[in-house]
Order: structure tokens, then C-alpha cells, then sequence
């Protein structure tokens, strides 16, 4: 028998929401390329991270209903930034994370060292609220906002209230997104939004965070002061 290798890697390979069988590009059915999709591509980014996965290899970026980006137009959708976000966001360092909470069944959340904190104990919490109606009220750990003068910084996501160019339909089955009340689009001249730009900053970071019906919230702690996500604390 051969032994199993110190340094191997679990990968998640050819991973969509798909069912097969779709035609080419059919903007009749907008089965996976609309907000609603975003929970289960932002919870499996999580849950995978959580359980050891080192990559995560999407199907796909274009095609059908379930890529990326539109399949005619190219025009980004919901999981578009769903992508760009947890990148940015959600560092390598996995934490451990738990919902107590009444209404915890609704919930999911993950944390991880801040991708953008170089080592300096920065937390990012991932949320998600499943309720059609009712926000949760999360009560964060104080030891989050130790720090004097700490920020927390959100980045709220929700299903957009008007219909878009591609779909009629709103809300979770449409395909606009917003982020903080933003419509996020391209750009006139085809530039990304810059979404860690957009991020509403607190002046406290400890307390709770109200995630609201049908939303997914990333909260950057820049005062966490983690030890796991310290430069000393990772050596």
C-alpha cells in the first residue's frame, strides 16, 4: 500500500449548481443565474473552506443558465460577485464559527482571517439570513472589537427590486444584485465594480449585526486582533 502524502490537497472539481440538460443559452429559464443562487454558491465557498478543501473549481464561467456571467451577453450575474467577494474577503485561514442564536436554523455563517489584513489579526464573518421575513440579530463575540476605536466594516447583499435586461423576475429569482442598496453593473467602459470600496464602515466593532430577510452579509473586524490571524500567530 502507498502511503498517503503529508502534502496532499483535497480538491472540489467541475462544481455548479446545474442539473444538466439545459440548451445552450436559453434566457427563458433563469434557473441558476440569479440571486437566489448566490446562498448556495456562497455557503458552499464556505463549507468547503470549512471542511479542508483547498480549491474550489466552478462550472462554469460561461454557459447556459448557470455561469458566471450571462451566456449571451456576458454580462457578470449574482455569482459573479459572489466570487470576487469571498476572494477578496475571506482569507486562506480558516476560523471556527457557530450559530447559537434563537432562529439559528435560517443562518449560516463562516469565518475566516481577513484576506486583506497582511497578518494583523483582521476577522472576516460571512452570513447568510434564509428567512423570507425576519432579520436575524447576530451577537458577535465582544472580543471582535477589543480594541479601542475598533471598525467593523459590512458589505450587505440583496436581491434587486427592479427587473433587469435579462429577466423580468425580482428578488431572489432575479438577476440584479445589490450591494449596500448599490445596483452593482460594469462600468461604461466595462470595469468591475470596486466592491471592497463600498463597504459601510461602523465606528464600533464589537456588538451585534442585524442580517436581514434573504440577505448575505461580509463583516470585516479590522480591530479583532486574533492570534490565528496574526503574523506570530500563523508562524
Amino acid at each position: 500500500m502507498r502511503a498517503h502524502s503529508a502534502t496532499a490537497q483535497v480538491w472540489g472539481g467541475e462544481i455548479g449548481p446545474h442539473n444538466g440538460g439545459s440548451p445552450p443559452c436559453d434566457h427563458t429559464s433563469m434557473r441558476w443565474a440569479n440571486f437566489g443562487d448566490s446562498f448556495w454558491y456562497a455557503d458552499a465557498l464556505g463549507s468547503k473552506a470549512h471542511y479542508g478543501y483547498s480549491t474550489f473549481c466552478r462550472q462554469d464561467y460561461i454557459g447556459a443558465d448557470y455561469g458566471l456571467v450571462d451566456c449571451s451577453t456576458g454580462s457578470p450575474l449574482p455569482d459573479f460577485y459572489t466570487a470576487i467577494m469571498f476572494g477578496s474577503v475571506m482569507g486562506r485561514e480558516v476560523l471556527t464559527a457557530a450559530v447559537t442564536t434563537g432562529g439559528s436554523s435560517a443562518v449560516r455563517a463562516y469565518a475566516h482571517c481577513y484576506n486583506g489584513g497582511n497578518g494583523n489579526g483582521s476577522v472576516a464573518v460571512l452570513m447568510m439570513n434564509l428567512h423570507p421575513t425576519a432579520t436575524a440579530h447576530v451577537q458577535l463575540p465582544l472580543s471582535l472589537g477589543a480594541e479601542a476605536g475598533g471598525v467593523r466594516v459590512d458589505y450587505v447583499f440583496t436581491g434587486s427590486t427592479e427587473p433587469s435586461k435579462l429577466s423580468p423576475a425580482t428578488g431572489l429569482n432575479g438577476t440584479g444584485m445589490l450591494l449596500n442598496g448599490q445596483l452593482l453593473a460594469l462600468g461604461a467602459n466595462g470595469e468591475v465594480p470596486a466592491l471592497l470600496a463600498m463597504g459601510n464602515r461602523s465606528p464600533t466593532a464589537s456588538g451585534a449585526v442585524d442580517v436581514g430577510p434573504l440577505s448575505i452579509v461580509y463583516s470585516v473586524f479590522e480591530s479583532a486582533g486574533a492570534a490565528a490571524c496574526t503574523t506570530s500567530g500563523s508562524e
